[in-house]
Protein backbone atom coordinates (compact mmCIF):
# COMPACT_ATOMS: atom_id res chain seq x y z
CA UNK A 1 0.00 0.00 0.00
CA UNK A 2 1.16 3.44 -0.86
CA UNK A 3 -0.06 6.73 0.09
CA UNK A 4 -0.20 9.66 -2.08
CA UNK A 5 0.76 13.31 -1.57
CA UNK A 6 -2.80 14.02 -1.52
CA UNK A 7 -4.46 11.83 0.82
CA UNK A 8 -5.11 8.85 -2.16
CA UNK A 9 -3.88 5.36 -1.23
CA UNK A 10 -2.70 3.16 -3.44
CA UNK A 11 -2.34 -0.37 -4.03
CA UNK A 12 -0.81 -2.82 -5.47
CA UNK A 13 -0.65 -6.81 -5.80
CA UNK A 14 3.15 -9.03 -6.93
CA UNK A 15 2.27 -12.05 -8.64
CA UNK A 16 2.84 -14.72 -6.92
CA UNK A 17 4.37 -16.19 -9.99
CA UNK A 18 6.56 -13.65 -10.85
CA UNK A 19 7.92 -13.64 -6.97
CA UNK A 20 8.91 -17.26 -7.70
CA UNK A 21 10.29 -16.85 -10.50
CA UNK A 22 12.54 -14.04 -9.32
CA UNK A 23 13.34 -16.35 -6.25
CA UNK A 24 14.26 -19.12 -8.14
CA UNK A 25 16.50 -16.74 -10.42
CA UNK A 26 18.35 -15.69 -7.18
CA UNK A 27 18.54 -19.02 -6.11
CA UNK A 28 20.33 -20.14 -9.29
CA UNK A 29 22.29 -17.52 -9.80
CA UNK A 30 24.20 -17.60 -5.84
CA UNK A 31 24.26 -21.29 -6.82
CA UNK A 32 26.05 -20.79 -10.31
CA UNK A 33 28.13 -18.45 -8.11
CA UNK A 34 29.29 -20.54 -5.84
CA UNK A 35 29.90 -23.12 -8.66
CA UNK A 36 32.60 -20.66 -10.85
CA UNK A 37 34.43 -19.31 -7.18
CA UNK A 38 34.71 -23.26 -6.17
CA UNK A 39 35.50 -24.01 -10.13
CA UNK A 40 38.01 -21.25 -10.08
CA UNK A 41 39.64 -21.91 -6.63
CA UNK A 42 40.19 -25.93 -7.71
CA UNK A 43 41.50 -25.28 -10.87
CA UNK A 44 43.83 -22.90 -9.36
CA UNK A 45 45.04 -25.27 -6.97
CA UNK A 46 45.82 -28.03 -9.22
CA UNK A 47 47.97 -25.30 -10.89
CA UNK A 48 49.86 -24.68 -8.03
CA UNK A 49 49.86 -28.23 -7.38
CA UNK A 50 51.27 -28.90 -11.50
CA UNK A 51 54.02 -26.09 -10.97
CA UNK A 52 55.33 -27.60 -8.15
CA UNK A 53 55.67 -30.91 -9.25
CA UNK A 54 57.38 -29.50 -12.46
CA UNK A 55 59.45 -27.76 -10.05
CA UNK A 56 60.71 -30.36 -8.62
CA UNK A 57 61.32 -31.77 -11.55
CA UNK A 58 63.64 -29.54 -13.10
CA UNK A 59 65.26 -29.70 -10.10
CA UNK A 60 65.80 -33.69 -10.12
CA UNK A 61 66.39 -33.12 -14.00
CA UNK A 62 69.33 -30.99 -12.91
CA UNK A 63 70.91 -33.06 -10.21
CA UNK A 64 70.65 -36.49 -12.24
CA UNK A 65 72.37 -33.90 -15.25
CA UNK A 66 75.23 -33.34 -12.45
CA UNK A 67 74.96 -37.14 -11.40
CA UNK A 68 75.58 -38.58 -15.38
CA UNK A 69 78.37 -35.55 -15.73
CA UNK A 70 80.07 -36.89 -13.06
CA UNK A 71 80.14 -40.51 -14.20
CA UNK A 72 81.16 -39.79 -17.14
CA UNK A 73 84.00 -38.07 -15.96
CA UNK A 74 85.07 -40.91 -13.64
CA UNK A 75 84.77 -43.74 -16.68
CA UNK A 76 86.92 -41.16 -18.94
CA UNK A 77 89.42 -41.44 -15.96
CA UNK A 78 89.38 -45.07 -15.31
CA UNK A 79 89.51 -45.87 -18.96
CA UNK A 80 92.78 -43.76 -19.06
CA UNK A 81 93.50 -45.55 -15.82
CA UNK A 82 93.44 -48.80 -17.62
CA UNK A 83 94.85 -47.84 -20.57
CA UNK A 84 98.17 -46.47 -19.13
CA UNK A 85 98.25 -49.95 -17.09
CA UNK A 86 98.12 -51.73 -20.15
CA UNK A 87 100.90 -49.63 -21.75
CA UNK A 88 102.72 -49.94 -18.62
CA UNK A 89 102.33 -53.97 -18.99
CA UNK A 90 103.55 -53.99 -22.40
CA UNK A 91 107.05 -53.47 -21.16
CA UNK A 92 107.53 -50.09 -22.86
CA UNK A 93 108.54 -48.38 -19.61
CA UNK A 94 107.69 -44.88 -21.18
CA UNK A 95 104.10 -44.85 -21.74
CA UNK A 96 103.94 -41.44 -20.64
CA UNK A 97 106.77 -39.98 -23.36
CA UNK A 98 106.40 -38.11 -26.36
CA UNK A 99 105.78 -40.76 -29.34
CA UNK A 100 108.89 -39.78 -31.81
CA UNK A 101 108.59 -40.03 -35.65
CA UNK A 102 110.82 -41.58 -38.38
CA UNK A 103 112.63 -38.17 -38.77
CA UNK A 104 113.04 -37.52 -35.19
CA UNK A 105 110.29 -35.20 -34.93
CA UNK A 106 107.44 -35.66 -31.77
CA UNK A 107 104.23 -36.00 -32.54
CA UNK A 108 102.56 -32.60 -30.83
CA UNK A 109 100.42 -32.98 -27.86
CA UNK A 110 97.26 -31.42 -27.61
CA UNK A 111 98.05 -29.02 -25.39
CA UNK A 112 96.17 -26.84 -22.97
CA UNK A 113 98.50 -23.39 -22.57
CA UNK A 114 98.95 -22.43 -19.44
CA UNK A 115 97.39 -18.92 -19.88
CA UNK A 116 94.25 -20.60 -20.74
CA UNK A 117 93.87 -23.11 -18.04
CA UNK A 118 90.79 -21.37 -16.02
CA UNK A 119 89.68 -22.16 -12.41
CA UNK A 120 86.84 -23.82 -10.58
CA UNK A 121 85.71 -24.06 -6.95
CA UNK A 122 88.24 -26.19 -5.14
CA UNK A 123 87.14 -30.02 -4.29
CA UNK A 124 89.89 -31.31 -3.32
CA UNK A 125 93.22 -30.67 -0.67
CA UNK A 126 96.32 -31.47 0.01
CA UNK A 127 97.68 -33.02 3.48
CA UNK A 128 100.27 -34.82 5.60
CA UNK A 129 102.64 -33.70 2.94
CA UNK A 130 106.30 -35.33 3.69
CA UNK A 131 109.27 -34.00 2.10
CA UNK A 132 112.98 -35.82 2.16
CA UNK A 133 116.01 -35.14 0.09
CA UNK A 134 117.97 -38.12 -0.87
CA UNK A 135 121.26 -37.34 -2.64
CA UNK A 136 120.39 -36.14 -5.85
CA UNK A 137 116.96 -37.18 -5.93
CA UNK A 138 113.72 -35.84 -3.69
CA UNK A 139 111.11 -38.25 -2.29
CA UNK A 140 107.16 -36.71 -1.69
CA UNK A 141 104.52 -37.91 -0.07
CA UNK A 142 100.82 -36.77 0.93
CA UNK A 143 97.42 -36.82 1.06
CA UNK A 144 94.82 -35.38 -1.67
CA UNK A 145 91.33 -35.55 -0.23
CA UNK A 146 87.99 -34.98 -1.44
CA UNK A 147 86.49 -31.73 0.18
CA UNK A 148 83.13 -32.12 -1.35
CA UNK A 149 79.98 -32.11 1.01
CA UNK A 150 78.33 -35.04 0.17
CA UNK A 151 78.74 -34.91 -3.87
CA UNK A 152 80.20 -38.28 -3.90
CA UNK A 153 83.80 -39.13 -5.66
CA UNK A 154 86.02 -36.33 -7.45
CA UNK A 155 88.89 -37.37 -9.73
CA UNK A 156 91.22 -36.07 -12.01
CA UNK A 157 94.82 -35.32 -12.90
CA UNK A 158 98.35 -34.34 -10.02
CA UNK A 159 100.78 -32.55 -11.32
CA UNK A 160 103.51 -31.58 -8.73
CA UNK A 161 106.55 -28.63 -9.49
CA UNK A 162 109.48 -27.97 -7.28
CA UNK A 163 111.28 -25.00 -8.30
CA UNK A 164 114.75 -23.17 -7.11
CA UNK A 165 113.58 -19.11 -7.69
CA UNK A 166 116.90 -18.12 -6.02
CA UNK A 167 118.90 -19.98 -9.05
CA UNK A 168 119.22 -17.50 -12.47
CA UNK A 169 117.17 -18.65 -14.54
CA UNK A 170 114.91 -20.61 -11.72
CA UNK A 171 115.17 -24.41 -12.03
CA UNK A 172 112.32 -26.79 -12.08
CA UNK A 173 111.24 -30.44 -11.79
CA UNK A 174 108.09 -31.69 -12.47
CA UNK A 175 106.49 -35.11 -11.81
CA UNK A 176 105.28 -36.17 -13.98
CA UNK A 177 108.47 -35.67 -16.19
CA UNK A 178 106.55 -33.77 -18.48
CA UNK A 179 106.61 -30.39 -20.74
CA UNK A 180 105.94 -27.29 -18.90
CA UNK A 181 105.39 -23.93 -19.83
CA UNK A 182 105.61 -20.32 -17.34
CA UNK A 183 105.33 -22.94 -14.35
CA UNK A 184 102.45 -24.91 -15.71
CA UNK A 185 102.09 -27.84 -17.50
CA UNK A 186 101.25 -28.20 -20.69
CA UNK A 187 98.93 -30.86 -21.43
CA UNK A 188 97.57 -31.31 -17.81
CA UNK A 189 96.26 -35.11 -19.01
CA UNK A 190 100.09 -36.29 -18.55
CA UNK A 191 99.50 -35.84 -14.57
CA UNK A 192 98.95 -38.80 -12.40
CA UNK A 193 95.34 -39.78 -12.55
CA UNK A 194 93.29 -40.08 -9.58
CA UNK A 195 89.95 -40.99 -8.62
CA UNK A 196 88.92 -40.77 -4.92
CA UNK A 197 85.72 -41.18 -2.64
CA UNK A 198 87.60 -39.41 0.33
CA UNK A 199 91.06 -39.47 0.07
CA UNK A 200 94.57 -41.23 -1.42
CA UNK A 201 98.26 -41.19 -0.64
CA UNK A 202 100.36 -39.79 -3.74
CA UNK A 203 104.11 -40.94 -3.84
CA UNK A 204 106.55 -38.94 -6.16
CA UNK A 205 110.29 -38.98 -6.45
CA UNK A 206 112.08 -36.16 -8.36
CA UNK A 207 115.13 -36.51 -9.96
CA UNK A 208 117.20 -33.38 -9.20
CA UNK A 209 120.10 -34.20 -11.62
CA UNK A 210 122.19 -33.26 -8.80
CA UNK A 211 123.23 -33.38 -5.39
CA UNK A 212 123.55 -29.73 -4.61
CA UNK A 213 120.50 -29.01 -6.15
CA UNK A 214 117.78 -27.89 -3.69
CA UNK A 215 114.08 -26.91 -4.51
CA UNK A 216 112.71 -24.10 -2.10
CA UNK A 217 109.32 -24.58 -2.86
CA UNK A 218 106.79 -27.07 -4.33
CA UNK A 219 103.22 -26.80 -6.03
CA UNK A 220 100.58 -28.58 -6.21
CA UNK A 221 98.25 -28.53 -9.13
CA UNK A 222 95.01 -30.37 -9.57
CA UNK A 223 93.06 -30.57 -12.74
CA UNK A 224 89.56 -32.03 -13.41
CA UNK A 225 88.83 -34.18 -16.44
CA UNK A 226 87.65 -30.54 -18.52
CA UNK A 227 91.05 -29.33 -17.31
CA UNK A 228 89.92 -26.56 -14.94
CA UNK A 229 92.44 -26.52 -11.89
CA UNK A 230 90.65 -27.58 -8.83
CA UNK A 231 93.22 -26.89 -6.68
CA UNK A 232 96.67 -24.41 -7.06
CA UNK A 233 98.84 -24.64 -3.49
CA UNK A 234 102.69 -24.12 -3.48
CA UNK A 235 105.10 -24.20 -0.11
CA UNK A 236 108.24 -23.19 0.86
CA UNK A 237 110.48 -26.96 1.13
CA UNK A 238 113.67 -25.18 2.13
CA UNK A 239 113.42 -26.51 4.72
CA UNK A 240 113.40 -30.31 3.84
CA UNK A 241 116.22 -32.51 4.47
Amino acid sequence: MIMGNVGRVFSFQISPRLFVGSLILFIAYIVFSLFIVNSHLQLRWVSNQDREKYSRLEDENAANKKIMNRSRQQITLLEEYIRQIEEGSEGSGTGRKEQVRSNGETTPLQAVLPEKVTKAPEVVDVTDMVIQKEGSGMSITLKIVNIQAGEGPVGGYIHLIASDKKSVPPKEWPYPQEKIEKSMPVNYRKGQIFLIQKFKQIRARLNLGAPSESPSSLKVLVYDQSGEIILEKETDITQAS
